[in-house]
């Protein structure tokens, strides 16, 4: 029997149970029935949970009974919105600052229409927040395109940058000295030709984990980054203000040299290259076989990672702008941390020296399952997806595993894995 045979099978089985096995990968079952969680628009994704911390009292949260909060982004990119819940199930309520500055009601917890420094000079493309508990802090890593550059066709450009804010409670990132954020913390900046400008952090869509004592990110493309450490992960070198303040990998590994180097220009990354290379075109576990994903054509999108032991890291990942939207699932690879020198990390490989690739989750599984909590279809509250995109894993105290992630509906449309915000459970953990 095929793979697909018995995939097929697998989903059918859903008439019948609350789970899917997905063959090789995961098993899930839906949360709520795969009810949506956020709808913004058809730009809606980059979501990013965390549990609130003990050390952040109850009247210092969106509410009292409080427990989780989910961050995400929508449609013009000029603000991240909030959601809390008291479980991790839900039900997920909107949380706004309120107020008015620069002439603009204040949305979400960071808006950058309200800060003039920022209104219709950068943009948040997507979020990483991340619970500092050493600083007693909320930190969080966004896509910007503050600075300004010459291509190499002459013309000026803004980059795609990692840039980074905090908060003391996850309520409010926004700038102390403009749009009413907290003292001591928002945008990190520094002064430059008498204007403020955010510190660039890393690499734009930043995941960052902890490693050994120190704070290590992957980005789009699986692009890997290191922070130097000597300063603290959230800070800038100021004799280079203005480059980037992480170390990113920049050493080809074997499959690059073998395959690539003679084809392709410039290195991105171990994952990149994988999905580049004829041995991903040749891969068991490929959904389009014989197909590849090029350097040029498409990208592993909006990552996620979990450390699943000392030295090795899960990286969840979508694929975006390939060519009728091929790969339109979500898919995982294992790096091998056990180097003290991130450029030297590659891809786990199985007993049969095939790198360890898995299609964590499919839109027709998704509607499967839907279809068989809810067969008389309600798109408006339940999940009806065409193309997944952006993952965020969430590992609650109690182990479990929840795979938050945002789609493009059948009904409701939005764009290549974007427009709304559901969730599942990983069940074989």
């Amino acid at each position: 029997m095929s793979r697909i045979d018995l995939r097929l099978l697998a989903l059918l089985a859903t008439m019948f149970s609350f789970s899917i096995s997905m063959g090789d990968s995961r098993s899930f079952e839906l949360v709520n029935d795969g009810r949506v969680i956020a709808r913004k628009g058809p730009e809606t994704g980059s979501p990013s949970v965390i549990r609130i911390p003990n050390w952040i009292a109850p009247d210092d949260r969106a509410d009292p009974e409080a427990k989780y909060y989910l961050y995400f982004v929508a449609d013009r990119r000029e603000c991240v919105y909030m959601k809390w819940s008291r479980t991790i199930q839900g039900p997920w309520h909107e949380f706004t600052l309120g107020g008015t500055y620069n002439g603009h009601a204040r949305r979400g917890v960071f808006d950058l229409v309200t800060d003039p420094l920022r209104n219709g000079k950068t943009d948040v493309a997507s979020v990483d927040v991340c619970v500092d508990s050493e600083a007693r802090q909320i930190v969080m890593l966004f896509r910007g395109n503050s600075h300004v550059v010459d291509n190499q066709s002459g013309d000026r450009v803004k980059i795609k940058e990692g840039l980074v804010a905090t908060s003391k409670n996850g309520l409010n990132f926004n700038s102390f000295e403009t749009s009413g954020g907290q003292d001591g913390h928002g945008p990190l900046t520094f002064r430059s030709d008498r204007e403020g400008r955010d510190v660039w952090i890393g690499p734009g869509r930043q995941r960052a984990f902890r490693h050994r004592g120190k704070w290590y990110s992957v980005s789009n493309g699986g692009v890997l980054a290191s922070s130097p450490n000597e300063r603290g992960p959230w800070t800038y070198d100021p004799n280079r203000p203005t480059q980037m303040s992480w170390h990113v990998d920049a050493t080809p590994d074997p499959i690059w040299q073998d395959e690539l180097a003679d084809s392709e220009k410039n290195y991105i990354s171990p994952l990149a290259t994988f999905l580049a290379s004829s041995e991903f075109a040749l891969h068991p576990n490929n959904p389009s076989p014989g197909s590849r994903v090029g350097l040029q054509q498409g990208e592993a999108d909006s990552v996620a990672v979990s450390l699943i032991s000392h030295d090795q890291l899960e990286v969840y990942f979508g694929i975006r702008n390939e060519a009728d939207d091929m790969y339109n699932g979500i898919y995982r690879v294992v790096y091998d941390l056990s180097s003290n020198d991130f450029q030297k990390w590659q891809l786990v490989r199985d007993e049969q020296s095939n790198v360890v690739f898995d299609v964590v989750l499919t839109p027709r599984d998704v509607t499967m399952a839907v279809r068989s909590e809810r067969p008389e279809g309600d798109p408006i509250s339940f999940a009806d997806p065409i193309s997944l995109g952006d993952p965020y894993l969430f590992i609650d105290d109690d182990s479990r595993r929840y795979l938050f992630y945002s789609y493009q509906s059948e009904r409701w449309g939005g764009y290549e894995g974007l427009g709304q915000i559901s969730m599942v459970q990983f069940t074989d953990d």
